[in-house]
């Protein structure tokens, strides 16, 4: 039963997960942040909720906040490719943040 209820929660994190992306990729930024933010509640260690997060805190020009998690998913141990993405990403933060 214990193994049921554990597939359930992932399955729950990766859609909601899902949603968040898409929230954000729809320019919903302050809905997807909600939504990624509690993503990383349930589950601190996704990767892809923090990049997530991090790409809706800079579209809101709150650039330190999205450069820690940028820095939060690239500790999560990403792909070479979602590396790139991240170093990318991270590198316009701080060109914003300095403004």
């Amino acid at each position: 039963m214990g193994n049921i209820k554990e597939r359930l929660r992932k399955w729950k994190i990766n859609r909601m997960t899902g949603r968040g992306i898409v929230l954000v990729k729809l320019n919903k930024d302050k809905q997807g942040l909600k939504l990624l933010t509690k993503v990383i509640e349930m589950d601190p260690k996704n990767q892809m909720a923090w990049t997530g997060k991090g790409l809706a805190l800079s579209r809101l020009r709150r650039h330190k906040e999205a450069i820690a998690a940028y820095k939060k998913a690239l500790l999560l141990n990403p792909t070479d490719e979602e590396r790139k993405q991240l170093d990318v990403l991270l590198k316009r933060a701080k060109e914003r943040e300095k403004g």
